[in-house]
This record gives C-alpha cells, structure tokens and sequence, in this order.
C-alpha cells in the first residue's frame, strides 16, 4: 500500500442521486459545478477561459473558508508555489505532479466528510519565471448528506492485520486487516494507539470498509464512525467498533495489528500525485490551517 496525497479520482459512475447544482461564486474566468452530491462523494467540473492557464483546486470545510477567506487561502497556496519554482521546479513539472491544474477537469470526487459543508476553491495561478502568484479565484458552497443506515453486518474479527506508519509524514498512520471476502483499512489521525475515534479521526480520503458484495467502488468510503483502540502488552494494538460505508451498511469489526513496521519497510515519502490522465490531479480534501 502506499499513501497518495491527492484525490485519486475513479470513473464517472451514473449515480441513482438526483442532481443538485451549486452556485458558482468570485470570478467568471471558472465554469465551476458540483453536482450528485452523496454523503461521501461529489461530481465536479472545472472549465478555465485559457486552457493553457495553471491553477489550483482543492475541496475545504466551509467553516475554514469563513475563518481565513478564499483570498488568503489563494495567497497562502500561490506562496508555496512560488517557493517550489525558487527550488527548481517548473509549472510543467508541478502540473504532472499534480500540484496545478491545466485545462478542463471532471470527475468524481470520493471520502468526503458527511453531512458536512464544503467549499471547492478554485484559483488562477500566474508564473513568471521563479515566481508565482494568485489571480482570479472562484468558488462554489455545497453540503454532503447525512449517512443513511439501511442495515447492519457483523464481519466479525478480521485477521492478518497490518500497520504503516506516517506519524513523521503527515501525523497518521494506517492499520488494516483482513476476512473473509471484506478488507477493512483505517488511516487514523493520531501519534499512538489509544482512544475513541469518530469519522473526523480518519483521513477519509484513505480508510475504507470493503466487501465483496459492494457495486460501487464508492460503496466503500467511510461517512461515520465510532471506534476504540487499545494497546496491548507487546507491540500490538487492537481496535474495535463500526464503521458507516456509502452503501448505508453499518459494518461492526475488530482486529488486533502490529504497531511497528515490518523489517526492511520502505522509508516513507511524498507519493507521486496523480497526472491529468486522472482529471482530478491537484483537487483534494485538506483542513486549511495557518
């Protein structure tokens, strides 16, 4: 497994949801849309004026969007492009990387927060030379829907667990394991292997619950949560409690997994970020701090 650090966009799929266009606010020079809006996922459509023109795009909590406004956000974000070309690179290379955008995009848009306001924002990146700097920003408000529980499934006590650790990454790391026909991975927020967790525990865009009878590869993202994780007497931990997928099933769980890297793990960096060819290459879910 590795850990990417963008939205890796799976194919439009026609969802049974009705249609829920938001408005789009700020500059013209955007055509954005969201729309099929689900508790976990959200299509989305950008169209610059200039299909030469970079940009940046990324999905935020809403509340984040009020606190700092999207004109610093842009402005914090353009800040560190400008320092990546001061180290070398080109916008050629951060579109391939997935920093910047190109052209039109459309995709969908997986392991969103539910029952939760966002914020897509969508900004002009201007580059001259070594330098960069933000022009014209759009923006669209919408809200994912609440998780629907339809029924419940007991998978029981799942085996071969696993660990990564991201701790000095990114603070998190993933534990998983694995039954019969279900696979269940967790990326958990946090330096140990004690508490309570919920959803906003979880780096959504990376834990899942899968089963073989799922339809949707979007079947799999997790909406809610509630889980405890217990330390054992070695270097083991083990969590238990349910998780909420897409699906509207609510999958109870537990398994024990290593709290150390197996021997000869590869040391942990920056994934490549998903090329144009994905359509969604920069747009992400982050929690916008300063």
């Amino acid at each position: 497994m590795k850990k990417f650090f963008a939205f890796v966009a799976a194919a439009l799929i026609a969802f049974s949801f009705s249609s829920c266009e938001q408005g789009q606010k700020g500059s013209s020079f955007f055509k954005v849309k969201v729309s099929n809006i689900t508790s976990t996922t959200a299509d989305i459509s950008i169209e610059p004026a200039d299909t030469l023109a970079y940009y940046f795009a990324s999905i935020f909590e809403s509340a984040t969007v009020a606190k700092y406004t999207v004109d610093t956000i842009a402005a914090t974000y353009a800040a560190n492009i400008d320092a990546y070309l001061k180290q070398g690179a080109t916008g050629e290379e951060l579109v391939q990387y997935g920093y910047l955008v190109q052209g039109k995009v459309a995709g969908t848009i997986p392991g969103l927060p539910a029952n939760t306001d966002l914020t897509l924002v969508v900004f002009k990146v201007v580059i001259d030379g070594t330098t960069a700097k933000h022009g014209d920003i759009s923006y669209v408000n919408f809200k994912t829907k609440d998780a629907a529980v339809s029924s419940e499934v007991d998978l029981g006590v799942l085996q071969d667990g696993g660990f990564e650790d991201y701790r000095d990454f990114d603070g998190s790391y993933y534990a998983y394991a694995s039954g019969e026909n279900c696979e269940v991975l967790l990326n958990i927020k946090d330096n140990d292997f004690s508490g309570d967790y919920t959803e906003a525990d979880l780096d959504l865009e990376y834990s899942y619950v899968w089963t073989n009878e799922m339809s949707l590869e979007t079947d799999r993202n997790i909406a809610k949560a509630q889980l405890k994780n217990v330390p054992g007497n070695g270097n083991n931990a083990t969590i238990s409690g349910w998780a909420v997928a897409a699906n509207g099933i609510k999958y109870k769980f537990s398994f024990t997994y290593p709290t150390v890297e197996a021997a000869g793990a590869p040391k942990k960096v920056a994934a490549k970020k998903a090329t144009n060819e994905l359509k969604l290459g920069s747009l992400k879910f982050m929690r916008f701090s300063k």
